[in-house]
């Protein structure tokens, strides 16, 4: 009897490989309502989205300091004897942004023949960055106490430097960091030391950091090398995209001078969308519900119920890919590779376990071949990952790596990405179907940069209920409730081609006929800076 079973199971399968992907049959009539919405929002204040900001000090406590000792065997004073300068604009700079809990602070010092950190991450003991005050007066307290003595090793200095920014990124993936190094020195290296292996390990730390500047600074009087120590750290700064300056042109050190508006910058409104989670695309290319919001529209799954698929079970196989992946198992021979990650923390509607498995071998460098668990727009054209993937599912798992896709008509009307925005699909004709006429409007005035929004048509569809652990944290729902997402990107005006920050909110609105006219369901779908909740991905 089991055998039989095993054969029937194998014709099922067969034939749902071999058909074709038009349904004839469906399930049920459609009892479509309707919304509209009417709202405003503004691009979030820096304030929101502020990154980390890690300041790493790298500093000269060779000889010098105490006492300049020139190549030619003469002398001249110290050139900041018991570390009075080199600690106390640390420290100033520190108490200015006290209580500005988006700062860290790094301190790697340099004499004899190595770089030494006198800070320690809190949260792996390495040498790292801390935002903690305190921890830095004690290293600037140290810095004093410790005699400045022997050489002055760049190449060291720059390797520990180095070290301590590729340990934060490895334990701090999280967090969105931007990077301002402020190397300190009074004299020239430790002889020996070519310039070639300096200047490399600048450009190193460069590439390690991401948003990275490499500032440099010269104090003291170093004789007839002064113009040649001045040179080399110019250079140093040149090719690390900072600045230099020479601190004997002033009587105060002031490190802000390295800092150009680092907590401030504008952002602009990249891409704004609504979308509708309970809504999807059916084998026959019909939009319809899709009550787990796995990608798969109820009636598909109502007809492959005896492969195992269940319309209000996201995860009916019991792993951590939603159905439309087993779907493609069957229907392309897939083998899935054992996951139960159901994690989303990127926001985009796909699991840690899928956003492994999508990929695309030609995608640009930048982009990257492989979908990222942490990147809720892995190729940057504005469509979420989970959203793009479920779009062309039927196609490819490659467009959520594929940055020119969206530009194109599958269908031979307007292009995939306007026709995404209507929530139309965009790889069949259908001019007429149910859509969206969702559009923002900018509000001119000075001050924020804010838009109004406005939306007639927003289809509702008849759906399941689907319980806690069915579906993605946070979309179950009662039996006729929709899930529906706003959400809007935003960059930095300075860097458009990064991946912004995602500010989003799901909303759930019940599919009503008496709702059909529009007027009753006015303002089922609000639009308001309140609601939005705020997802900033680490750097790449």
């Amino acid at each position: 009897m089991r055998n039989h079973r095993i054969l029937g199971l194998l014709v099922l399968c067969t034939w749902m490989v071999n058909c074709s992907d038009v349904r004839l049959t469906k399930v049920g009539p459609k009892e479509n309502s309707n919304a509209i919405s009417k709202g405003q929002f503004c691009v979030s204040d820096p304030e929101e989205v502020r990154p980390v900001t890690k300041v790493l000090f790298i500093v000269d406590k060779s000889y010098s300091n105490q006492l300049v000792i020139l190549p030619d065997g003469g002398t001249l004073p110290g050139t900041d004897p018991g570390g009075r300068k080199r600690g106390g604009a640390i420290d100033d700079l520190v108490q200015k942004n006290m209580g500005k809990d988006y700062f860290r602070y790094g301190l790697v010092v340099f004499f004899y023949d190595y770089g030494e950190s006198y800070i320690k991450d809190p949260v792996s003991g390495r040498d790292g960055f801390t935002p903690n005050p305190a921890d830095v007066f004690a290293a600037t307290s140290k810095l004093r106490q410790v005699p400045d003595d022997s050489e002055t090793p760049f190449i060291e200095s720059l390797q520990r430097g180095l070290q301590v920014i590729k340990n934060d990124r490895d334990f701090h993936q999280d967090e969105r960091s931007s990077y301002v190094v402020i190397f300190l020195s009074d004299g020239i290296p430790t002889v020996g030391q070519s310039d070639r292996t300096i200047y490399d390990l600048v450009n190193q730390i460069k590439q390690a950091g991401g948003d990275l500047v490499f500032n440099t600074a010269f104090y003291g009087d170093y004789g007839d090398y002064t113009q040649e120590a001045k040179d080399r750290l110019e250079e140093m700064a040149r090719i690390g995209g900072g600045k230099f300056v020479d601190f004997n042109t002033s009587t105060q050190w002031e490190f802000e001078e390295f800092f150009d508006q680092p907590t401030y910058e504008p952002w602009f409104l990249s891409k704004f969308m609504v979308y509708n989670l309970s809504a999807g695309f059916c084998l026959d290319g019909e939009v319809d519900t899709d009550s787990d919001a796995d990608g798969m529209c109820d009636r598909d799954e109502l007809e492959l119920k005896g492969l195992g698929f269940d319309p209000q079970n996201r995860f009916s196989f019991g792993d951590g890919y939603g159905d439309y992946f087993h779907w493609r198992r069957f229907k392309y021979r897939e083998s899935l590779p054992p996951c139960v990650d159901r994690s989303d923390e990127d926001h985009d509607y796909l699991t840690a376990c899928e956003e492994k498995y999508i990929k695309n071998e030609r995608a640009k460098e930048d982009i990257g071949k492989v979908g990222h668990p942490k990147q809720f727009d892995t190729d940057r054209d504005g469509i979420l990952d989970g959203l793009e993937t479920f779009v062309f599912f039927s196609r490819t798992l490659a467009f959520a790596m594929d940055d020119t896709n969206l530009l194109e008509s599958f269908d031979g009307e307007e292009s995939a990405e306007h026709q995404i925005s209507q929530h139309r699909n965009p790889l069949v004709v259908d001019s007429g179907a149910l859509s969206y006429d969702s559009t923002i409007t900018p509000i001119l005035g000075p001050g924020a940069d804010c838009y109004q929004h406005n939306q007639a048509r927003l289809p509702l569809y008849p759906t399941l209920e689907v319980k806690v652990g069915d579906t993605l944290p946070g979309l179950e729902h009662r039996a006729q409730e929709n899930a529906v997402l706003v959400y809007y990107i935003q960059k930095r005006q300075k860097a458009p081609r990064e991946d912004g920050v995602l500010r989003y909110s799901v909303q759930f609105i019940k599919n009503d006929p008496i709702l059909r006219d529009v007027n009753q369901a006015a303002g089922l779908l609000q639009v308001a800076d309140k609601l939005f909740k705020t997802y900033a991905p680490p750097g790449r």
